[in-house]
């Protein structure tokens, strides 16, 4: 079973180092959010007892193998529940692949490129649970940065499509949520620009 925290100033620069050490999407974030704005949260197991000094990079739970799934199901849940909201909705995550990468046809996930840095994404009109759980999966661990934003100004995006920086970032300037990962990859913090 898990529970929502709201987590403080600890959090904030847990968030802010592990963008440093990401792509365009992650530099953009640290660049245009005012972290101090949002609110931050986490989903933990019951068994987790200190909850004051949490470490964000190592294993809180003792069955880290069920924090993982729990998580991770509640994660793809939220997104699904944001991505159903409107068809402009767009979930994003960066990855560790290239476009000349062979592993990437072999995924049958959806992508966009900047340079040779590939996005991962999921559109609001065009979903299943199954995507949703794959590109988590495959999504870049050691930062797991993902966004969950809108595509303002344009209508749709095509798989394998380049996109320009002014593509990177509208989507940045758009985000309502961040996913990164934490606890050793077991689970998440969230980052939400307004409360929910």
């Amino acid at each position: 079973m898990l529970h929502e925290i709201e987590l403080g100033d600890s959090a904030v620069e847990y968030i802010k180092a592990e963008l440093a050490n990401g792509d365009l999407v992650a530099k953009s974030l640290l660049q245009q959010i005012k972290f101090e704005k949002g609110v931050i949260r986490t989903y933990l197991p019951n068994d987790v007892n200190d909850k004051a000094t949490l470490d964000f990079r190592d294993i809180v739970a003792e069955d880290y193998r069920a924090m993982y799934r729990a998580t991770h199901k509640r994660i793809e849940d939220f997104i699904m529940s944001y991505l159903s909201q409107q068809k402009n909705h767009i979930a994003v995550f960066e990855t560790l692949t290239s476009t000349r990468d062979p592993y990437l046809q072999k995924l049958k996930l959806q992508y966009f490129s900047y340079q040779q840095n590939v996005y991962l994404y999921i559109a609001g009109d065009s979903y299943d649970d199954q995507e949703v759980s794959q590109i988590l999966r495959h999504a870049r661990g050691y930062p797991c940065v993902g966004i969950l934003t809108s595509l303002s100004n344009v209508k749709t995006i095509s798989s394998e499509q380049p996109v320009s920086d002014n593509f990177v970032q509208m989507l940045v300037k758009e985000t309502e949520h961040i996913i990164i990962g934490a606890f050793d990859e077991d689970g998440f913090l969230l980052w939400s620009k307004h409360r929910a």
